[in-house]
């Protein structure tokens, strides 16, 4: 009876290790066979992953916010490039990713970063709880990190919406991998719904914080060779004001005595709303108007000291 009860237990702790691993909500199990599931993929931890998995695949990175995913980096000239966008993605975060692909001795020839209101009122603390944000760990301890996700109350939780999900076509899977960006192929319909500016509840203002770490990455590409290229979003114009309400233009205005960056933030586009998706993302046509700018010799919307 003694050795019966030892396997029940046996079996049950592999169960429940196996569970959550095999259905892997965040992806973070399977970086390499991505599954767009109908929860989101923690897409910073995946695609750090797969870059030092693939060290010479590509040789140019564009850092931000989900509102990068909007640029198709196939379409750059200067360099191979790989959009490493991500919700909320930070600039604290993108320093962390450029230390550990330069310590893994990736050869990195261009770096365009974007930066928004989310870059200086979201604070990176928030992001060590979330499933969805973990960053990848600096000191590699991949088993410590794995450790919340192998978790089956959260994995049964997410079976509702795994099951009720659409099932993919495979093109988002390889556009994810061949340029980081997994909507390329998607049809981004206009969210008329979506007229209040795009704000949360959780930001605050941390604006010498975020003005640091962006001059750090700047400080570490002179340091490396990398030829560096910040920009300011644009913001749809509701968005823009609620977010100069609430100090944005002061967090530009230091930028600038720091790190020179293109202001994309009151092109023509973002006084039409058709031009964004909904009041947070512009569309991929906007996308394409930025790259021609910053590959633009003559540096339009180019701001300094």
């Amino acid at each position: 009876m003694i050795w019966q009860a030892a396997l029940a237990v046996i079996l049950i702790l592999l169960v429940t290790v196996a569970f959550p691993i095999w259905l892997d909500p965040y992806n973070v199990f399977h970086y390499d066979n991505i599954r767009f599931n109908g929860v989101e993929p923690n897409q910073i931890f995946i695609k750090t992953r797969y870059i030092l998995k693939n060290p010479d695949r590509f040789d140019s990175f564009l850092f931000g916010s989900s509102r990068v995913g909007m640029i198709d980096v196939s379409k750059i000239k200067e360099g191979r490039f790989y959009n490493m966008n991500y919700s909320e993605g930070l600039p604290q975060e993108n320093l962390d990713n450029l230390k550990i692909f330069i310590a893994n001795g990736l050869k990195i020839s261009n770096v365009w970063l974007g930066i928004d209101n989310i870059s200086c009122f979201t604070d990176p603390e928030r992001h060590k709880k979330s499933l969805m944000r973990r960053f990848y760990p600096m000191d590699g301890n991949l088993f410590k990190f794995y450790l919340p996700y192998v978790n089956c109350s959260k994995a049964f939780r997410s079976l509702d919406t795994i099951l009720g999900a659409k099932k993919s076509d495979g093109k988002r899977e390889k556009d994810f991998y061949a340029t980081g960006n997994s909507w390329l192929s998607q049809e981004m319909n206009l969210d008329e719904k979506a007229n209040r500016p795009a704000w949360e509840k959780h930001y605050a203002p941390r604006f010498g914080e975020a003005v640091k770490e962006i001059k750090a990455i700047a400080d570490l590409c002179e340091e490396n060779g990398i030829k560096l290229k910040v920009f300011a979003n644009p913001l749809y114009i509701d968005t823009y004001k609620k977010c100069l309400e609430e100090g944005y233009g002061d967090f530009l205005d230091e930028l600038a005595k720091v790190v020179p960056y293109y202001d994309f933030s009151t092109i023509p586009q973002t006084t039409n709303r058709n031009d964004f998706v909904e009041t947070s993302h512009y569309r991929f046509e906007v996308g394409d108007y930025l790259i021609k700018c910053l590959e633009d010799p003559e540096e339009p919307f180019l701001r300094k000291q």
